[in-house]
């Protein structure tokens, strides 16, 4: 098979069936909130965003809230899920395991409690679903490791939906602990199916 048709093969076989097509990447410096507030929803069934973030604040977690027809939505109406493992490096088993549910959050978490000492970074992704789509609740789902206070790593993973039949049209990625600023690099793109 030739290279082309190898990597026609990989796209069509994984599971998202699709190719990612960049809207937009942002990369800032020292800001407290990151908005795209033009993501294509009305071409795009699912989105997915890539980032990396540093914060200025001990104990940052990376949250979200979503624009309907252009106004955030930062009341406690969504309804959100997210687990967390805690390694501290002594040994391969180690570390705590944490659960967090609320059916009245005013936001999505998809982050962790990262610490801000140097390379204490967040990493993750994070896939919206239905957002042009106004007869279906937008739901979000995502993947997150980050350097806790501690240099502890800190894996979690989540979700939640606005439960709400609305249109989508952007979002928010915040500080939902305590309001630091961040630096790094947001991606968005939208999944071409």
């Amino acid at each position: 098979m030739a290279p082309l048709g190898v990597a026609r093969a990989i796209i069509t076989m994984g599971g998202d069936l699709g190719v990612y097509q960049l809207i937009q990447s942002q990369t800032v410096s020292g800001v407290s909130a990151i908005n795209f507030t033009s993501i294509k929803e009305s071409q795009y069934g699912t989105h997915v965003v890539f980032y990396q973030l540093d914060n200025a604040t001990d104990n940052a977690i990376a949250s979200i809230r979503l624009f309907e027809s252009g106004t955030l939505e930062d009341q406690g109406v969504y309804k959100e899920h997210w687990f967390e493992s805690v390694a501290d490096g002594s040994s391969e088993n180690s570390g705590a395991q944490t659960s967090t549910a609320s059916t009245s959050r005013n936001h999505i978490r998809v982050g962790e409690n990262q610490g801000n000492a140097s390379l204490e970074f967040s990493t993750g992704y994070f896939y919206i679903y239905n957002a042009g789509n106004s007869s279906f609740h937008t739901t979000v789902n995502g993947h997150n490791h980050a350097l806790g206070t501690g240099n502890e790593v800190i894996q979690g993973f989540g979700g939640g939906v606005l439960p709400q039949a609305s249109t989508v049209d952007g979002f928010r990625v915040f500080d939902s602990n305590n309001g630091g600023n961040y630096t790094g690099t947001v991606s968005l793109y939208g999944l071409e199916q």
